[in-house]
């Protein structure tokens, strides 16, 4: 393989040094349990790609502009798919249908399998037998080593292609891939998870992963990859997922007010107010327009002062401008005040 490297590779190299290494009981189980925990977690991390996927195409409904980023999304854990059950299949090829069911169960590996299972699981012949003979099992085939790094070039290509995509004629409408400057750092921090690396160091990966392996190394070899996509998958969704509120505005800063229709009561009246909690876009540009005259916001407030020339209730109305900074769109209010001038 040329370009994919997985984390656990470190730790079965570790694990396995010598050109002849032997592996006992107790190291056999401890590769059936770690992919045991794999397959656990490549569980929750599917089930959480596919609720952001599905939160995404409910905010959809209510906002056409967001169906580009859903189908992206959807897009994107299409494309692991095919990867995924191709490493189902040879997982059941090395272990079988039957034997497979207990790596599932929450049941701890040693304390179910049995000598038979763990007799299979030390096996290295099966393991060489699929992964670098043109026959398997009587039957005629590639070996699936080079099978399995052209399908992992496949997909990982396809999800950089994918990837790219979201820039392409100016980019996803209100999201970060509107800023074609940010694209390469962008897809640097969204691949990371991917571990790329060079092709020489890359070149020998089947043989370092499956050569002279017990099947429960390469079963566990298999179940990282898919821990690899995974993540990836789970990663990229949840970035997409976030781009649902790229353009809209946070209302991050609050402040009590107080309102009176009597702001300046005679003595021994009573004085009333209407007391709120008032909130603001710390980042939106706001202004205010009274009487044709353009107050600029400090801190999401206007300050309005007015001489007085008469006795009685004055009126003035305002109208309040706010603009995103992201999109430039703005909103805008009107309201009437008053207040009363008295002798």
């Amino acid at each position: 393989m040329k370009t994919l490297s997985f984390s656990l590779i470190i730790i079965i190299g570790l694990l396995t040094t010598g050109c002849q290494p032997s592996f006992d009981n107790h190291t056999i189980i401890e590769y059936l349990d770690s992919t045991q925990s794999m397959e656990e977690s490549n569980a929750l991390l599917e089930q959480s790609s596919r609720r952001l996927v599905w939160d995404i195409a409910e905010m959809a409904r209510e906002n056409l502009e967001l169906k580009p980023l859903e189908d992206k999304a959807k897009a994107f854990l299409e494309i692991g798919k095919t990867l995924d059950t191709y490493i189902e299949q040879l997982k059941d090829s090395l272990l079988g249908p039957t034997n497979h069911l207990f790596l599932k169960d929450k049941v701890s590996v040693s304390q179910q399998i049995s000598m038979s299972q763990l007799q299979l699981a030390k096996d290295k012949a099966i393991v060489e037998a699929l992964f670098f003979s043109n026959l398997f099992n009587g039957t005629s085939q590639l070996p699936q080593a080079t099978i399995l790094d052209s399908t992992i070039q496949h997909v990982q290509h396809s999800y950089l292609d994918l990837l790219e995509s979201c820039w392409e004629r100016g980019g996803l409408p209100n999201t970060v891939f509107t800023q074609a400057r940010q694209k390469d750092s962008m897809v640097h921090y969204l691949t990371q998870d991917l571990h790329f690396y060079g092709a020489q160091e890359a070149q020998n990966w089947d043989t370092f992963c499956f050569k002279n392996q017990p099947m429960a190394a390469a079963l566990l070899t298999l179940t990282t990859i898919q821990n690899s996509i995974k993540i990836f998958e789970y990663t990229i969704v949840r970035f997409l997922k976030q781009q649902t509120t790229y353009g809209a505005l946070v209302y991050d800063k609050f402040e009590l007010v107080a309102q009176s229709t009597s702001p300046n009561p005679r003595l021994g009246e009573h004085y009333e107010a209407q007391i709120s909690l008032v909130t603001y876009a710390s980042k939106a540009s706001m202004q205010v327009v009274i009487d044709n005259d353009t107050i600029p916001a400090i801190d999401g407030s206007v300050y309005y002062n007015i001489p007085t020339s008469k006795v009685g209730w004055h009126r003035y109305s305002v109208h309040f401008i706010l603009t995103n900074p992201l999109t430039n769109e703005k909103e805008t209010w009107n309201r009437n005040f008053a207040f009363e001038v008295i002798p």
